[in-house]
């Protein structure tokens, strides 16, 4: 399914820019909402809001992972209970370039997570040292998703 979702947002917005890059906006929820490139089963009632199968908030933008003159796509998944959180991510990180889990946002402002306190990288290269990579490991996955009673989980594709 993530994979799907990748791949149809990651189309949709480069083919509404009119690039084979994704655009540099850090917020693309409601671009990606009008321009009905979000699965229908994702939208919230009032077709104003992206939410996963537990229900919490999801945010769809833009990200720099390294020093690449594109950003990346990057997916987040707000509040997901914890005891999900490390299934979903051991099935779906292979199909991103990093993962990061950790706390999750108490109240939904919008958006894509910029600051790191209380979040790991556990899939992927990290921002402080681009040589180095995490493999993906359950007890380290495990440790992040068990920070709170929901987790944050954040893609950069």
């Amino acid at each position: 399914m993530l994979r799907l979702l990748r791949n149809k947002l990651r189309e949709g917005l480069t083919s509404l820019y009119k690039s084979s890059e994704i655009p540099s906006i850090t917020e693309l929820d409601n671009v990606a909402i009008n321009a009905k490139i979000v699965p229908f089963a994702m939208l919230s009632k009032n077709k104003n809001k992206i939410i996963h199968s537990w229900k919490g908030d999801v945010h769809i933008g833009s990200y720099y992972i390294d020093s690449s003159k594109y950003p990346t796509l990057a997916l987040q998944y707000n509040k997901v209970p914890s005891e999900e959180c490390v299934k979903f991510v051991m099935e779906t990180a292979r199909y991103a370039k990093q993962v990061v889990v950790g706390l999750s946002k108490q109240t939904d402002p919008g958006g894509i997570v910029r600051s790191g306190a209380g979040r790991e990288v556990v899939f992927g290269t990290t921002r402080e040292d681009l040589t180095k990579k995490e493999d993906l490991n359950v007890e380290k996955v495990t440790a992040a998703c068990n920070m709170s009673s929901t987790a944050l989980i954040l893609y950069k594709f």
